[in-house]
């Protein structure tokens, strides 16, 4: 679903929470472009209880529109259903709802989706595979490049957003710094975001299409409300060399390298 649709959710929810809103104050500087924290929750706190509950797979449920959409500045949790809180969920207590080309989030993922240890392990068993099949029959050895999306040389264009990462590790399984340059993949470039993907350690050299100026980042993280599948969500350390944080959102190119 289109970001505006959740924007819209946003608005019901702060409708519902005027009586512990606070007052209204002037805007401190977007965690994410577009985003009004002078009348919403901060987004990463937001964009990690999204992932916790599975927003991304619950669009046109009647639990999407009661949990899913950001809290009013000031409202507390505790004024939604228990449903509504990650913590307070079982386990398993997935539901099985239609997937949705279009997810709301912030680029950080919370503790609750971080991946099994055990899912680590996948990126070195699927290079060993590689390897073998190389040795095997010279013809194998192009098929690695079909399954990045897209072989080196080959440019995608998309919009460039940063996000912060607040010790959280990514959709690859791993933490990293704000400094680190690192970027979270589109949703529909990257796969399941639940999954550690294909995508994850690859090496991406972006282009700021305005100036110019470049950087290779390295994929360890999904960005679940990238709407475009040329978009990255960027950390600040990598977004910094492309442009200043105050802008927020930039037209970018990029080639797998």
């Amino acid at each position: 679903m289109a970001f505006t649709k959740l924007f819209v959710a946003a608005i019901a929810a702060l409708s519902l929470a005027t009586s512990v809103a606070a007052a209204p104050v002037a805007a401190p500087a977007p965690g994410k472009a577009g985003w009004d924290e002078s009348k919403f929750e901060p987004y990463d706190i937001y964009h990690t209880r999204y992932l916790a509950l599975k927003c991304q797979n619950k669009h046109n449920t009647a639990f999407f529109d009661t949990c899913c959409g950001p809290l009013a500045r000031g409202q507390k949790l505790s004024t939604r259903p228990a449903q509504c809180n990650p913590n307070s969920q079982p386990a398993n207590s997935s539901t099985q709802d239609e997937d949705d080309d279009d997810c709301e989030d912030d680029g950080d993922d919370d503790d609750t989706v971080v991946l099994n240890p055990t899912t680590t392990t996948k990126p070195a068993t699927t290079t060993t595979k590689a390897t073998t099949t190389t040795t095997k029959k010279t013809t194998t050895t192009t098929k690695p490049a079909t399954t990045t999306k897209a072989s080196s040389g080959s440019t995608h264009t998309g919009k460039g957003t940063w996000y912060t990462q607040n010790g959280v590790a990514g959709a690859c399984g791993k933490k990293n710094p704000d400094s680190a340059l690192i970027g979270a993949m589109n949703f529909q470039l990257y796969g399941n975001v639940d999954k550690v993907s294909s995508v994850c350690g690859k090496k991406v050299l972006i282009t700021n299409k305005k100036n110019g100026k470049q950087v290779t980042v390295t994929m360890a993280d999904a960005c679940p409300s990238c709407k475009g599948k040329g978009d990255i969500d960027l950390s600040t350390g990598a977004f910094k060399k492309l442009d200043a944080l105050s802008t927020g959102l930039i037209d970018i190119e990029w080639v797998y390298v």
